[in-house]
């Protein structure tokens, strides 16, 4: 389902996109980005929503997000919410879990932690077992 909406610069596309397109939060000089930097069209609506650009004392009060990862070869992320307002807010966690026949050389498990995944070498691979 491909999603119709995203506001940006003051006034909203009325074209749509298709699933799995990202949209990436810019900020003018002076301001940075509070909330999620990326947001990517998942069934029909952006997820997560899109944060806002704020200079130093805006927007202190809104939780850290971080863009959802993508998976090595052979393998899938199961990701465990922190929070019921965000996806990927701090304190979320991401499992590694390797396809049948493969097993994780490495970093199995990251969380996001100031809007980043930590740790920041990321996870490992699934390598035939």
């Amino acid at each position: 389902m491909p999603c119709t909406l995203i506001t940006y610069s003051g006034f909203s596309n009325k074209g749509s996109f298709e699933d799995g397109t990202t949209a990436a939060l810019k900020c003018n000089l002076g301001y940075k980005p509070t909330g999620a930097s990326f947001s990517t069209c998942r069934k029909g609506s952006f997820r997560p929503i899109i944060g806002k650009c704020a200079n130093g004392s805006e927007g202190s009060n809104l939780p850290n997000v971080c863009i959802p990862l993508s998976p090595p070869k052979n393998a899938r992320i199961v990701y465990i919410q922190s929070g019921s307002s965000l996806d990927f807010e701090d304190g979320t966690t991401g499992l590694l879990y390797c396809e049948e026949g493969y097993a994780v050389t490495g970093i199995a498990t990251l969380q996001c932690q100031n809007g980043q995944w930590e740790p920041a070498s990321g996870f490992g691979m699934c390598d035939s077992i």
